[in-house]
């Protein structure tokens, strides 16, 4: 329990419990996409049997394997999915004895825009501007 606590006051203290991460809709509606720290992007499908979601890092090489990967087992994509996924990671953090969550705060994909007729999304995080076609 105070781990948690320590977290929420680094949370507070850095501003980052005020942030406002953007999510948007693809053209049709069937995909949404949402910024996170570490500058991820992470993109989910709506419907049944559709895969929990794909984590990217928006940077000049986002090929690279992240340090996060979607979850094997196929589910109904929600919002609840995305913070299940974080409540993961930080779980995994903990049982492996670090003390620390594997993101960085300091870095963030806040502002997001999916072209409304194609698989074009933009990414702004801090001074740069990606662009990813899927």
């Amino acid at each position: 329990m105070t781990f948690h606590l320590m977290q929420l006051c680094d949370l507070y203290n850095n501003d980052a419990i005020f942030d406002k991460f953007e999510c948007c809709l693809s053209g049709y509606g069937l995909h949404f996409a949402t910024g996170s720290y570490s500058n991820l992007l992470r993109i989910f499908s709506y419907g049944v049997g559709s895969e929990e979601g794909i984590t990217m890092e928006a940077s000049r090489n986002p090929n690279r394997k992240s340090h996060l990967q979607a979850a094997p087992k196929a589910r109904r994509s929600s919002i609840s999915n995305l913070t299940r996924g974080f409540s993961r990671q930080a779980n995994e953090n903990l049982s492996s004895g670090s003390n620390e969550l594997s993101c960085n705060l300091s870095s963030k994909l806040l502002h997001l825009a999916w072209h409304p007729t194609t698989k074009f999304i933009a990414c702004a995080a801090g001074n740069s501007l990606y662009m990813y076609y899927a």
